[in-house]
C-alpha cells in the first residue's frame, strides 16, 4: 500500500454496518474507494472533520456526505501523510505532546482544585447559610442534636448550680461578642474528653 493510502472502515450513516475501504489522500482531497477500486466518496481535505490523533486509537474522519471513516494511525503514518498534504496540527495536540505543557496543566489543575476547596467551598457554604431560612436552620439543628443524643451524647454530669453558673458566663460572653443573636445552650456529656463545646445550626 502506498504512503498516501490507508485501510479504513467506512460508515455511511444510513446503516450500522461498516464497509472495508481504502482511503487515499490525493491532491488535497480525501478519496474513498471500495476494496475493488470503485470510487465511493471524494471530498476536499478542507471540508472534512478529523478527530485528534492518539497513539492507540483510530482517527475518525467525518465527511460532508454524512459518512465517517475510521482509520488506524499505524505508527503515525496517517499523521505524516496529512502533514505532507498541508493539514496543520492543532495547538492543543502540539501542547499535549510537549511534556512541560502537560506538567504545567497538571500543576494548574491541582492549584485550581486546592483553591476551590480552601476558598470556594467556605464561600459557597457561607452563601447558603446566609440565605437559609431561620425555621429550616432551626429544624436542622434540632434533628442533628436528636441524632447526637441517640448515638454519641448522654446526660450532663454537671449539677444544676454549675450549669446555671456556666450559662450566666456564656450569656455575658454572647452579649459582648454577638449582641441580639438568639441561641439555646444545652449541656451534654460525651466520652470524648477533647470535645468541650460545639455549635449546631439554628443557634
Amino acid at each position: 500500500m502506498r504512503a498516501n493510502e490507508f485501510s479504513a472502515w467506512f460508515f455511511s450513516g444510513r446503516g450500522a454496518e461498516a464497509a472495508a475501504v481504502v482511503m487515499r489522500l490525493d491532491g488535497g482531497r480525501v478519496v474513498v474507494e471500495a476494496t475493488d477500486g470503485t470510487a465511493r466518496e471524494s471530498e476536499p481535505l478542507a471540508t472534512v472533520m478529523m478527530s485528534e490523533p492518539f497513539d492507540h486509537a483510530p482517527r475518525l474522519i467525518a465527511l460532508r456526505s454524512g459518512g465517517t471513516l475510521e482509520v488506524e494511525e499505524e505508527g503515525g503514518r496517517l499523521a505524516r501523510a496529512l502533514a505532507r498534504a498541508g493539514v496543520a496540527v492543532s495547538p492543543v495536540v502540539r501542547l499535549r505532546r510537549w511534556w512541560p505543557a502537560v506538567l504545567v496543566a497538571l500543576a494548574g489543575l491541582i492549584v485550581l482544585v486546592a483553591l476551590a476547596y480552601l476558598k470556594g467551598l467556605p464561600l459557597a457554604a457561607r452563601w447558603v447559610a446566609d440565605r437559609l431560612p431561620a425555621g429550616i436552620e432551626g429544624r436542622l439543628g434540632d434533628r442533628m442534636l436528636l441524632a447526637l443524643d441517640r448515638h454519641y451524647l448522654g446526660p450532663s454530669r454537671f449539677d444544676a448550680e454549675r450549669r446555671e453558673r456556666l450559662a450566666g458566663r456564656f450569656a455575658d460572653a454572647a452579649t459582648k461578642a454577638a449582641p441580639g443573636v438568639p441561641y439555646r445552650l444545652e449541656f451534654r456529656a460525651t466520652s470524648e474528653e477533647s470535645i468541650n463545646a460545639f455549635a449546631l445550626p439554628g443557634g
